[in-house]
């Protein structure tokens, strides 16, 4: 979405936008309670953005690093985070 809205200020038109993610674990054994050496979260995430837009290649690559380096959820991913997790019976 922000790519979007970044593209339509500058008057791109944005025809298909698809973002393509997979990730890795670290130690999926972890999770599943098999091993209890390492940690159970992702190490890897990788990604892959397919779009059809009427600017160059060059435009296109400046609007999607600025979208990442603007992005809450990127931005989140790459530095650590406060997690306050509770249960609440029901």
């Amino acid at each position: 979405m922000g790519l979007q809205w970044k593209a339509s200020r500058r008057g791109i038109e944005v025809s298909n936008l698809e973002v393509v993610l997979k990730a890795r674990s670290e130690n999926i054994l972890v999770f599943l309670g098999m091993e209890d050496e390492g940690h159970p979260g992702i190490a890897l995430i990788e990604g892959t953005l397919y779009i059809d837009a009427d600017a160059d290649d060059l435009v296109l690559l400046e609007l999607w690093q600025e979208t990442l380096a603007r992005s809450a959820f990127t931005q989140t991913l790459v530095r650590p985070a406060m997690v306050q997790m509770e249960l609440k019976r029901i």
